[in-house]
């Protein structure tokens, strides 16, 4: 006896839903854990509402392949569980593994996480999903970059907490394929020590001396990003880069500083370029002149500056 499928429905069904689950799990898997919400801009961002990330995830729930527990916020959190990770391993051939305490486990920096996530989904959204890694990723050792040279920063060292990267065409002007982009999440009132760490950082990763920070023999640390939920936080941070770079003028390139250090705000379409932020706001011009720092005009091609 053989059967016919009429409507061509039912098959391409099966596998339409497998493969969202495998989409679920792929992103729980480089990601760590993600509210349902980031679960939907990660995989259906072009969707208005999270439906589709609420019936995958139930589905998966019910295979017993992810876990959930309730985030700080009250939402609703999830991960992979051992079963999961035995899929994604069996199927796809990843290395997933799985957090055997995530249910039991306290979420100090869930709100920091969250931001850093949204700066790759965000960037995902613009230049494609492989285009970052996230900060689970580089916590477990699967990022090309997983803290700045011991070199190039104070004894406390720094970490970043994503990596966008683009990748660019070689030429005699630029000889890197992939371009970095180091993410900060600046989400807490930090102390005055604190803070200074953290500009200090950035300028060493994008701005230390003549060479730039090569990754590998076809790659560079070009650009850093602050994601700054808040106004305060931006207003200090550009306060912060000022101060610091009137004092180090001999060991940091200003210009270069002020061209590749950008501010993002979560929800924003673009990131704003530090020196953009301080030529549109006279007072800061004004502080910019009390520490007698001065850049040229902006080259006509940023991207290249």
């Amino acid at each position: 006896m053989t059967t016919q499928n009429t409507t061509g429905h039912g098959i391409d069904n099966r596998v339409k839903c497998r493969l969202n689950q495998e989409r679920v799990l792929l992103v729980l898997h480089r990601f760590g854990w993600l509210p349902v919400r980031q679960v939907h801009q990660a995989c259906w961002p072009d969707k208005s509402t999270p439906r589709n990330a609420q019936e995958y995830l139930a589905q998966l729930l019910k295979l017993k392949q992810v876990a959930f527990k309730q985030g700080p916020d009250g939402s609703r959190v999830y991960a992979l569980t051992a079963q999961g990770a035995r899929r994604l391993r069996a199927e796809l051939g990843v290395e997933a593994m799985f957090d055997a305490d995530f249910t039991r486990r306290a979420m100090p920096t869930f709100q920091h996480r969250c931001l850093a996530n949204d700066a790759c989904l965000w960037w995902s959204n613009l230049n494609g999903p492989t285009g970052y890694y996230t900060e689970h990723e580089i916590a477990t050792g699967r990022a090309p970059v997983t803290c700045a040279p011991q070199y190039m920063t104070d004894p406390l060292g720094k970490i970043p907490d994503a990596l966008l990267t683009l990748q660019m065409e070689v030429n005699d002007e630029n000889p890197y394929s992939t371009w970095y982009t180091w993410v900060e999440v600046e989400n807490s009132e930090k102390s005055k020590a604190a803070h200074e760490h953290m500009v200090t950082a950035l300028c060493d990763v994008i701005g230390l001396g003549k060479q730039p920070w090569e990754i590998g023999s076809a790659s560079v640390m070009r650009f850093a990003i602050v994601v700054c939920p808040h106004l305060n936080q931006e207003s200090k941070l550009v306060e912060g880069m000022l101060k610091f770079l009137g004092k180090n003028k001999a060991n940091y390139d200003a210009r270069t500083i002020v061209n590749r250090l950008y501010i993002w705000r979560p929800g924003a379409e673009e990131g704003i370029a530090l020196r953009q932020w301080i030529e549109e706001r006279p007072a800061y011009l004004a502080l910019r002149d009390k520490h007698r720092l001065w850049w040229p005009a902006p080259p006509k091609c940023a991207a290249t500056d």
